[in-house]
């Protein structure tokens, strides 16, 4: 029964994480006004704390097209808490 708690718990994290990355691709193109060093955080909280960090060149690349939302997803800095 544990098992099947974890991989739902997981399938609702890759679900989650799946949406973040695809936010994050298609308002890239709205952030132009941010500089190139900078970066955007998401923290998701739950039994572990995950911490995704995008930084500025790969979300456009993504919002022109140039990456998929797996791409960035890849790309980002992840933490598990």
């Amino acid at each position: 029964m544990r098992e099947k708690q974890i991989a739902q718990l997981n399938a609702r994290i890759k679900v989650t994480e799946t949406a973040i990355s695809q936010a994050v691709c298609d308002f890239g193109g709205g952030l132009r006004s941010l500089a190139k060093g900078e970066h955007i955080t998401f923290n998701l909280k739950g039994r572990s704390d995950r911490l995704y960090i995008f930084d500025m060149p790969s979300i456009y690349k993504c919002a022109d097209g140039d990456i998929t939302a797996t791409d960035l997803l890849t790309k980002a800095v992840q933490y598990s808490l």
